[in-house]
């Protein structure tokens, strides 16, 4: 029996040498579970995004219409706008804008009643912000912007840049998630060379690309 117990006690410790290399597997496994149970979920998992979240953060719009100038007897000329604007809050939205109409104005130094026009170039640029209310299909805004006009007109004729204030009135309809159109009416005060400001509006139709 004496000579027995070296043998036994050899046994006894690979035994316990050996015990742990068969539980390595299943602690892998067990870690493995739990990673698997840890990871987020895929994207066909998670909730559907809202309209609000949907909807590009930024658009750029082109479009066009007339301006009606104060100055030329409230005529109305052909314009064009550039603008782009970003989204602030679900209802809140930033906007550097770019507008320019091709006019037909009495020179300076023109006597009363004269007939005599000159092609001016009529520009503005402005910054501004627009409180939209954000329902899905049709979202009408209003805003507030400030800037610089300019008139260029013909050799003879005026040419200044002067501050000018805009308040647009519109409403953006989203045909999807990158693509809307656009429909607004703008005034804008305009000062002009004089010192006084001239009460114009423009009234435009585009489109908006969002990214």
């Amino acid at each position: 029996m004496r000579r027995r117990l070296p043998s036994v006690a050899v046994l006894a410790a690979a035994a316990l040498v050996a015990a742990p290399l068969f539980a390595l597997p299943t602690a892998a496994h067990a870690q493995r579970v739990i990673v698997h149970r840890g990871r987020a979920p895929s994207r066909t998992a998670q909730p559907r995004r809202s309209y609000f979240e949907r909807s590009p953060a930024r658009q750029l719009s082109l479009s066009v219409g007339v301006l009606r100038y104060d100055p030329a007897d409230d005529d109305n000329f052909p314009m064009a706008a550039l603008r782009v604007d970003w989204r602030l809050r679900h209802w809140l939205r930033s906007e550097v804008g770019l507008a320019y109409a091709l006019a037909d104005v009495t020179p300076a130094g023109a006597p009363a009643g004269s007939d005599e026009e000159i092609n001016s170039s009529l520009l503005a640029a402005t910054v501004g912000v627009q409180a939209e209310l954000p329902v899905p299909y049709v979202r009408p805004y209003v805003g507030a912007a400030a800037g610089l006009f300019g008139r260029l007109d013909e050799e003879g004729g005026d040419r200044f840049v002067r501050p000018t204030m805009a308040f647009p009135v519109g409403i953006r309809i989203p045909l999807s998630s990158r693509l809307g159109l656009r429909a607004e009416a703008r005034w804008r005060f305009d000062e002009h060379e004089t010192g006084g400001s001239a009460v114009d509006v423009e009234q435009t139709v585009g489109v908006s690309f969002g990214w």
